[in-house]
């Protein structure tokens, strides 16, 4: 599933690599949220029966299932979010530019762009034994003049977004030395 329609490519721009969390990320908030999904499961029986004593009926378990219901509409709600900022934050690196695309809530976006020409270092930072078996790090790509530093927190295969970024901003700079090189020889 690919998310190019959020960007505007050039003629001739083509899309080289989509680099987003790692899949870790999604997988513990999940896991979390499954564990609140069983919690209510294993309390509910207890809090029916004193309901039911201190009400004198049968209304426990009609609350509980109902309240149970409100809670897996609230995880529910929680899992698309989740899902959304994962699915939304995400460097789109052409052989020209890089796109950062950062949802910061659902209705609310951010896309910062810089040309591959303006960057000028890369940097990758794996802190943990966790993180170098699972092959998650932080990028950090430092750009030229004031333009906006981009980093992307525990994205996938650091190093190999780190190689094709550097790939594809030399493959720039040797088209822009010859396009230069080439007006000179017109002139």
């Amino acid at each position: 599933m690919s998310i190019e329609h959020l960007v505007q490519l050039e003629d001739g721009e083509r899309v080289i690599l989509e680099v987003r969390r790692h899949m870790f990320m999604l997988y513990s908030k999940l896991a979390f949220l499954l564990i609140l999904f069983f919690v209510p499961l294993t309390l509910s029986p207890v809090v029916a029966a004193a309901i039911d004593k201190v009400m004198g009926g049968t209304y426990g378990n009609v609350l509980m299932g109902f309240l149970f219901m409100l809670w897996c509409l609230f995880l529910w709600v929680f899992f698309f979010f989740y899902w959304t900022d994962y699915y939304l934050d995400v460097w789109i690196i052409t052989n020209k530019r890089i796109f950062d695309i950062e949802q910061k809530s659902v209705f609310r976006r951010e896309i910062s762009v810089t040309r591959l020409e303006q960057v000028q270092d890369v940097t990758i930072s794996i802190n943990g034994m966790f993180a170098t078996f699972m092959k998650f790090g932080d990028i950090h790509v430092h750009t030229a003049g004031s333009e906006i530093d981009f980093t992307i927190k525990n994205a996938a295969n650091p190093l190999t977004v780190k190689e094709t970024i550097m790939k594809a901003h030399g493959e720039t700079y040797q088209h822009m030395q010859t396009q230069g090189a080439q007006q000179t020889h017109v002139e």
